[in-house]
Parts: C-alpha cells; sequence; structure tokens
C-alpha cells in the first residue's frame, strides 16, 4: 500500500471522554476525513470493510491401519495448505491496511475507554464498539439542545446579532453530536421560523421564505451562512443610526470615547452638607456563637436570651446591679418591678457613668398664642463626651414632661 507510507507520521483527533460530555461526533466526522485522505476509509465501512474469506489451514493428515484383509495400510488425506496460503497472500494487503486503521483507532482513545478494544480484531468492530458506546449518551443531549434551538424566538426587546450568534452556537454543538441530527437546509429554515414577526422584518423575511421555496424547486441547496449574512446585513441598515448598534460594530472607538468622558460623581449640596448634622453609623451587633444557645431562667429577667441566670444583672439575678460598662439599656431593671420607675432610670452609683449623670434641661419656644412650638428638644448635657454617647440612644429613657399633653423624648 504506497499511500500509507506517511500514515505513521500523523495520527487521529484525540477523543475526549469525561462523566458528562465527550467530543464524539466532532471526533467521527474528523477521523471520517483523515481515514479518506490516507485511503483507509474502505476498512471501517463498506463492503471492503469485511476481512476477506481465509480457509482455515488443513494440513495433510496420515492414517496407519488394518484393511478387510488383514494387512497393514497407510492413508494420505491432504489438505488445503496451498489454497490457504494463496488466500493468505491476497489478503495480505487487507490486513496490513486493517491493522493500520485498528491502530489509528486505538491511539486515539483515552485510557479509560481502552476496555471497549478488547477481543477486537479488526477496525470495522472498533468503530462499531465507539457508535454502541457513546451513541446512546448522546441521545438526550441532542434531544435538549434541539430543543432549546427550536425554542429560541427573538423578541423585539433583543439584539438580533446576538440572537444570532447564539443560534450558531447551538447549531455547532448540535452538529458537532451528529451531522444528520439536522441539516443546514432544515437550520436554515429554523431561522425564518423564530425570526421577529413585527411590521419591520415581516417583508424582509417574507424575501427570504420565497428565496427558499425557489431553491427547492430549482434543487439547489441552501446555506444557513447566506441567511445569517442577510439578516445581519438589513440588522444593520435598520439600526445604522442607533448609538448602540454602532457601539458595538466600533467597539474600539466607543470605549475610547467612554474612557475620555468618565461619569463625574454626583455633587452634594453645600449648603446642606454643611448645616445638616452628619448622621450616625450604628454599630453592627455582633452575637457570641458560644453564647447564643444560652437561655435565663429568671422570672424577673425581660431579656432572656444569650446569657443564663449566673450572669443575669437583672431583679434576683446572680450579678444583679453589676451593669457592665458597655450597658445601654434600661438602669432600672435590678429594681423590683414596682421600682421601673423614669426617676429611678439612671446609672447605679457603683457604675462608673453615675458621676457623669446631670437632669436634662429643656429648650422650648413659645409661640404667640402661648403653645409649645413643634420644635421643642431635649437635650443632655454632660462633661464627658463617653457619657453622652452611652445615654444618647437611649432617648425612651428621657422623657420630659411639659404640659398635661405633650412630651418630648
Amino acid at each position: 500500500m504506497a499511500n500509507n507510507r506517511n500514515v505513521h507520521h500523523t495520527e487521529l483527533p484525540k477523543l475526549t471522554n469525561s462523566s458528562t460530555n465527550n467530543n464524539y461526533g466532532e471526533w467521527k466526522t474528523k477521523s471520517y476525513h483523515k481515514l479518506c485522505k490516507w485511503d483507509l476509509l474502505k476498512y471501517v465501512e463498506g463492503p471492503d470493510s469485511d476481512p476477506p474469506n481465509i480457509p482455515p489451514l488443513h494440513p495433510l493428515r496420515t492414517y496407519h491401519g488394518v484393511n478387510d484383509e488383514g494387512h497393514l495400510s497407510t492413508t494420505h488425506i491432504l489438505g488445503n495448505a496451498v489454497k490457504h496460503e494463496q488466500a493468505l497472500m491476497a489478503a495480505k494487503p487487507w490486513i496490513t491496511g486493517d491493522h493500520s486503521t485498528l491502530s489509528h483507532i486505538i491511539v486515539a482513545l483515552p485510557a479509560n475507554q481502552l476496555h471497549l478494544m478488547q477481543h477486537v480484531q479488526h477496525a470495522k468492530q472498533a468503530r462499531d464498539n465507539l457508535h454502541s458506546h457513546y451513541q446512546p449518551r448522546n441521545l438526550l443531549c441532542t434531544a435538549t439542545i434541539k430543543s432549546q434551538l427550536i425554542t429560541y424566538c427573538c423578541t423585539p426587546n433583543m439584539n438580533l446579532t446576538t440572537w444570532l450568534t447564539d443560534l450558531q452556537k447551538l447549531y455547532n454543538s448540535l452538529c458537532n453530536l451528529g451531522h444528520e441530527h439536522m441539516s443546514d437546509h432544515k437550520f436554515a429554515l429554523t431561522i425564518l421560523d423564530l425570526m421577529l414577526q413585527d411590521d419591520g422584518w415581516t417583508n424582509f423575511v417574507s424575501g427570504l421564505q420565497s428565496k427558499v421555496h425557489n431553491s427547492n424547486d430549482r434543487g439547489l441547496p441552501i446555506s444557513f451562512a447566506t441567511f445569517i449574512t442577510a439578516i445581519n446585513n438589513e440588522y444593520w441598515y435598520q439600526h445604522k443610526d442607533n448609538h448602540q448598534t454602532s457601539s458595538l460594530i466600533f467597539s474600539a472607538r466607543f470605549k475610547a470615547q467612554k474612557c475620555s468622558n468618565p461619569k463625574r460623581p454626583c455633587t452634594t449640596d453645600v449648603v446642606a452638607s454643611s448645616t445638616a448634622s452628619p448622621t450616625p453609623t450604628k454599630c453592627v451587633r455582633t452575637v457570641n456563637p458560644s453564647k447564643a444557645h444560652l437561655r435565663c431562667t429568671n422570672q424577673h429577667c425581660k431579656s432572656k436570651i444569650r446569657h443564663d441566670s449566673s450572669d443575669c444583672i437583672a431583679y434576683m439575678g446572680t450579678k444583679q446591679n453589676q451593669y457592665r460598662d458597655w450597658w445601654k439599656g434600661l438602669w432600672n431593671i435590678h429594681l423590683p418591678e414596682a421600682q421601673h420607675s423614669k426617676d429611678n432610670n439612671m446609672p447605679p452609683k457603683n457604675h462608673p457613668l453615675h458621676r457623669h449623670w446631670q437632669v436634662p434641661t429643656v429648650h422650648q419656644t413659645n409661640t404667640a398664642d402661648n403653645s409649645l412650638d413643634c420644635s421643642t428638644t431635649a437635650q443632655i448635657h454632660s462633661t464627658d463626651s463617653q457619657a453622652n454617647s452611652s445615654l444618647a440612644p437611649d432617648i425612651y429613657a428621657w422623657n420630659t414632661i411639659l404640659s398635661n399633653y405633650e412630651s418630648v423624648a
């Protein structure tokens, strides 16, 4: 076989396989054309793919025995060594080509698929084993991709160029699993069925459908690439003045303009920012995971979570009246419930904040009709900044009675 001189210098493409994906469809197509180029395709398909008929070898056999007259005699049965050798010599070119094709197929397989080649003697058997192994696995994937493709309709809010690109990707994935699943002609008709049906595209799609019917009548093939080119050209013509469309085509210029004109940050009102008081940032409260499951059993404790009775500072608790330095709650929970008054809502004498505690002063303005102005405020004056920051959040603890009907916190 003169054309097999370069066969060993190149190999078939590698067949990749994973738990979910494989490239068997792509591999089968590329291998088909490679074997055609090497004149080896006849060993995997067609009438010459079956092995030639070589009769089994029967050598000359000699038998010794006694004849009917009681004399010793010898009988020779001729074998087929000559015919077997002639058939073997005639089939030698086919055997060489078949072994070469089989070796190319085996080398292309991943290591975890070599078990498929056990007891395989000819290239056609190897090809059939691969087909029966991968084809059923790809049927579900084929059905999924085909369903996605034929239901992917173009809507008015879609970019038509991007939509066509998506369709081509789906079609390429389908073809990688096998060209027989959808022809170019069928894909071109599918594109027309999924196209926009608004007033701007109805006439254009009708024109393409007319070309399809004319090509069918004349027996001419239809290429989906021609349809895609025509649709892209029409889309560009209809949107040539659209800034978004031009930015996709002239992307380099669009990015340069965008970088040269960055969006300016929004400026704040100088007067408002200078007069308004800053919004305090609320500290994020974190929960100690080691105490998240604890529950207090003290019946006088109002908040029973994340501590137990041995760590409770409420009335009748083990640590009654032992407020932490960071405490920001009510200051009278260590007293009996009957004494939970506003007058008693102050740090105890053993707490560091007690010496900074002062009675709040009320600033108010009265209008001409001697009524209380709505802008009345209550301010807490202290000589210590820590005390102010600790007391300010608990506005419910400072409720000063201004009249019989209104109070300001």
